[in-house]
């Protein structure tokens, strides 16, 4: 009799811990840093987690941008974790994250010296080392995305020009044969 009462119990429990939903967990705490550094890359990213996690993601775009850290301090402390020469390691090593909101207040480019913070966030479907409040100290202030605007123009200058010397010289040779 007393077997019969706790067996459904323990399936009910067992239930219970098997049927909960698990959502993305957020990244343990880590510390705030300010970094001066060079901006040795940069590249426009789309990260596809549509569908994913619970509720369902949307596509992520950024920028990952790769830098040659110079220097580093605590910022804001917060974790087990420090601003030293590890922290630098990983963060050159894995890139890091500037979304197109944070670009969009101080676009940067390859070859600037630049001022700002960092952190290591995201969750399960997301993570890494995040760029914001950043600070140009040298370099130009030209956003790349400009030079893909002058190369565009090439694209058509040049073929032009080759049509308007290809009818200059058909006429040319017509009046000759004539």
């Amino acid at each position: 009799m007393r077997n019969k009462i706790i067996i459904p119990i323990f399936i009910l429990i067992a239930i219970g811990f098997v049927g909960q939903v698990v959502y993305a967990a957020p990244a343990a705490p880590s510390p705030t840093c300010e970094i001066t550094a060079t901006i040795s890359g940069l590249e426009k990213t789309r990260t596809n987690m549509e569908g994913l996690g619970r509720p369902p993601r949307e596509n992520f775009d950024y920028y990952k941008v790769n830098l040659d850290i110079l220097d580093i301090s605590t910022y804001k402390q917060e974790g087990g974790r420090s601003c030293d020469n590890s922290y630098i390691e990983h963060a050159e090593q894995s890139g890091q994250k500037l979304s197109l909101t944070e670009y969009n207040k101080n676009p940067i480019s390859t070859g600037q010296k630049i001022k700002a913070k960092i952190n290591f966030g995201g969750d399960e479907w997301f993570s890494g080392y995040f760029l914001s409040d950043i600070q140009i100290l040298e370099g130009t202030t030209i956003p790349q995305d400009t030079e893909d605007i002058e190369l565009s123009y090439w694209y058509y200058v040049i073929p032009v020009i080759i049509i308007l010397l290809v009818i200059i010289f058909y006429i040319l040779f017509r009046k000759r044969k004539q």
